[in-house]
């Protein structure tokens, strides 16, 4: 019988709206056509009306193709509202950067294939109870660990220079930004994206090349690891 495990708390890294699009028909045109046609017809012989009304057929336009956001300018975007927010006259608290980063950041990241991916074989042997847990404390703390990134800003916005995308695959891309420091120097920043049925959705960060997502993972097997050795040694 498999065991079950339990929750891991760790640590996060970073975070990143789901896209809404209005689209219209041509009901309206057909309709507006229709009506203009019976006042036109109207003093036609019955028999004419019934003919030509039993081929009319309103036409209908093809709608044009939803434009989807490329990673790059998902990317560009949410760092422009990271900035805007932190340039605001008033320093912000950590509640109120959470709040925001929850809000606006986070809908760009799918925490579910990442909690995923950084537990696993061992995902399977949860119950879904303690898969919705881990998946919840996941993201708490690496919005935690974010946001704590970003206070370190408060006083000075980032300076970000080109944004640069580089397709790996048809559902894989990555976007990228450079971030000066205050103090001198600066950190390349990979965002590694995965094309869903929502969008674009970011599922690793890399800083300096190191993989945020390899790291929890690796942190996770030696804590499950270390908790196995304990049992066989003491049960």
């Amino acid at each position: 019988m498999k065991k079950r495990i339990p929750t891991i708390l760790f640590a996060g890294f970073i975070k990143g709206a789901a896209l809404v699009l209005l689209l219209s028909s041509n009901a309206a045109l057909a309709q507006n056509y229709s009506g203009s046609y019976g006042s036109d017809y109207r003093g036609q012989p019955a028999q004419q009306q019934g003919s030509y009304s039993r081929y009319y057929r309103p036409r209908t336009l093809p709608l044009p193709p939803a434009k989807t956001k490329s990673p790059v300018d998902l990317l560009e975007e949410s760092i422009n509202q990271v900035i805007d927010f932190l340039a605001q006259p008033q320093s912000a608290s950590l509640e109120q950067i959470t709040f925001f980063l929850q809000r606006k950041i986070a809908p760009h990241f799918d925490f579910d294939y990442m909690s995923r991916w950084v537990a696993g074989r061992y995902y399977r042997r949860m119950s879904p109870e303690g898969k919705q847990e881990f998946t919840e404390t996941f993201t708490e703390l690496f919005i935690t660990t974010f946001v704590q990134k970003i206070s370190g800003y408060k006083n000075y916005p980032p300076v970000v220079g080109d944004f640069v995308s580089k397709r790996s695959g048809e559902k894989e891309a990555m976007a990228s930004a450079k971030i000066f420091r205050e103090s001198g120097g600066s950190i390349q920043v990979d965002f590694k994206f995965l094309k869903t049925a929502k969008g674009w959705k970011v599922i690793d960060v890399r800083a300096n090349g190191i993989s945020a997502l390899l790291y929890y993972r690796n942190h996770f097997a030696e804590k499950i690891r270390r908790r196995e050795q304990h049992r066989a040694v003491f049960n």
